[in-house]
């Protein structure tokens, strides 16, 4: 398949056929379909082929403007949550580190995205945080450790993705956690 066939079925392809043209992408490590990757991410019609989009992004280390597309899909309240999860995702994927030029609006972003009313942006959001170590963010994730037994789907609670982030901003390891459909009860 060609780059271009690859991005037309992250554009306009099934879920199915939109994720594995990502995961395609991906394997080829350009950085040349960035600009398509966000048009696709700001334009296309079906929020599967948008987060698509946005999980190939998530995965373009060192680029800037996939890091920027991230940071603005995050920061949108009307996108869908999946969209925006996988947004936060793709930041802490990205790591931006402190002296990045977009770490600041990362860590903005993040923050909104911990306070979201969304148990999916919340769940990602907490990731982030963790993955890039955000202590501006330890009062918040400690509270949603505490308070927020809310379950991401088809992962675990909110509290528990929360005490793994404090546990990585503080270079320890994190739990083995296990799915919450897959829990005995």
């Amino acid at each position: 398949m060609t780059t271009k066939d690859i991005i037309a079925a992250i554009a306009t392809g099934s879920e199915m056929e939109a994720f594995e043209a990502a995961k395609d992408l991906i394997k080829t490590e350009s950085h040349d379909a960035t600009p398509q990757l966000v048009q696709i991410l700001e334009t296309a019609t079906q929020d599967y082929n948008k987060r698509a989009a946005a999980y190939a992004l998530s995965w373009l280390e060192g680029d800037n403007q996939a890091l920027e597309a991230l940071i603005t899909a995050l920061s949108k309240a009307n996108l869908n949550d999946s969209v925006r999860g996988q947004a936060a995702e793709g930041i802490g994927l990205h790591n931006p580190p402190a002296n990045h030029s977009l770490r600041k609006k990362a860590v903005a972003a993040i923050i909104q995205g911990l306070t979201d009313s969304s148990p999916v942006v919340r769940f990602w959001s907490c990731y982030a945080a963790g993955t890039i170590k955000l202590k501006e963010a330890l009062a918040i994730l400690t509270e949603l450790n505490i308070k927020d037994k809310t379950p991401c789907p088809g992962w675990w609670y909110i509290s528990e993705e929360a005490e793994d982030a404090i546990e990585w901003i503080h270079n320890r390891k994190g739990k083995e956690r296990i799915p919450i459909h897959d829990r005995k009860a």
